[in-house]
């Protein structure tokens, strides 16, 4: 099942919670799919873009500390946002 609280973009991801990567698949599109994720402040703490051909998207969590974070994927007109949990090393 899509990881999606609102939007009408298909993304799924996992491992969640997850410490070293968090792998976005991605739904075929026409336009590139960029991801944004955001602390509970609402700053911008890592970002990664995918070609249109490109269906998993592999965003770094390591260097994040442990705790709740938004996502934001956005290709072309169509998002979708969800939480990512980053678990304790």
């Amino acid at each position: 099942r899509p990881n999606v609280t609102s939007g009408d973009l298909s993304i799924h991801l996992f491992p969640n919670p997850a410490r070293d990567w968090a792998t976005f698949r991605l739904a075929s599109s026409t336009a590139p799919t960029t991801i944004r994720l955001y602390d509970a402040l609402g700053r911008e703490v890592g970002v990664r873009t995918a070609p249109a051909s490109v269906t998993n998207l592999d965003l770094p969590v390591s260097d994040l500390a442990a705790g709740v974070y938004l996502w934001r994927a956005q290709s072309g007109e169509r998002f979708a946002t969800g939480t990512l949990v980053v678990a304790p090393r």
